[in-house]
């Protein structure tokens, strides 16, 4: 990717941060949709901590709003990261993660960004990568996981922090919260 990087300076394109936010948020976009149930909440476990890496001093509501007020670009940027951490590589075989270590760094990344570096890996490898719209959610990734496992699941919010918890349907469960560690009881 240097010699992209390269070529994308030359041709006027923003700094290399920006091809890096851009394609990480694209290359996340397309490995998430590849991954299993497993992964995925692994994935989506690990992005308070690597929040928590950039912010220490910041409460944890306050990380998660700021997590899911953010655009959807730093969502996947986050998400890159999370799977970084997580040795997950990216689906894209010849590709690694870019070296994004402020995923907020991506706010600065257009449209016209995310379009010349989908149209480069289009090009190059044939892969045609788009970003959905709106904010990024757990469960748009979840087509390949067998719909048992979807449909046997219940979400709900924690009574505590608001965090949403995925429970087994059909059980009366004590509960702990994953982000604020409260234990409840609930019926499904």
């Amino acid at each position: 990717m240097g010699f992209f990087r390269s070529l994308w300076r030359l041709g006027g394109g923003q700094p290399s941060y920006v091809f890096d936010a851009a394609l990480n948020a694209l290359l996340a976009e397309h490995t998430l949709s590849k991954l299993s149930l497993a992964q995925i909440e692994h994935v989506f476990d690990n992005v308070p901590r690597i929040l928590r890496a950039g912010a220490p001093n910041v409460s944890e509501h306050e990380l998660q709003e700021v997590y899911l007020n953010s655009s959807r670009v730093v969502q996947l940027n986050c998400l890159a990261l999370a799977m970084g951490h997580s040795e997950i590589r990216p689906a894209w075989r010849k590709a690694m993660w870019a070296g994004v270590t402020n995923p907020f760094a991506a706010n600065s990344v257009t449209e016209e960004d995310l379009a010349r570096v989908s149209a480069f890996i289009l090009k190059t490898e044939g892969l045609d990568i788009t970003l959905k719209q709106g904010p990024v959610n757990p469960f748009e990734y979840l087509g390949t996981a067998p719909s048992t496992t979807i449909a046997s699941m219940v979400v709900m919010s924690c009574p505590e922090c608001g965090q949403g918890l995925r429970i087994p349907a059909g059980k009366t469960l004590i509960v702990t919260c994953s982000a604020c560690q409260k234990q409840f009881s609930r019926s499904t």
